[in-house]
């Protein structure tokens, strides 16, 4: 079995397809656009890295958001999605210090929401 190359048609939802010319060519990747409270972000090649890890507990992607770097958690159908439309990547066989902390800042957050959720009786 070869390897079937990633062409603008074979995108599929929940991606989507932006072309741009750059140097005087033309050029096309995959995009995602993620909502948030906050408003929302489009994916693509040149913003968003696959970092993925032994214990792929800690996977998630990376996206630069003008000029600063963002985690976002993502199941792991979405993020091989990603790996699929040949998005960047790193992988690492154990998490780092700063990923780490991360993870566990967002996992803080999470149980603070339910936590506020949580009817009281």
């Amino acid at each position: 079995m070869g390897t079937v190359m990633i062409t603008p048609d074979r995108i599929e939802e929940p991606f989507s397809c932006a072309s741009f010319e750059m140097d005087g060519r033309e050029l096309w990747t995959p995009t995602l656009e993620i909502t948030f409270s906050a408003g929302s972000i489009v994916l693509h090649h040149f913003n968003t890295r696959v970092r993925q890890f032994a214990n792929e507990s800690a996977d998630h992607l990376e996206v630069r958001v003008n000029q600063e770097l963002k985690g976002i958690l993502v199941n792991q159908e979405l993020l091989q999605q990603f790996v699929d439309y040949e998005y960047p990547r790193r992988w690492d066989p154990y998490v780092d210090e700063a990923t780490m902390d991360w993870l566990t800042a967002t996992a803080s957050l999470s149980i603070d929401e339910e936590l506020r959720d949580f009817p009281n009786t």
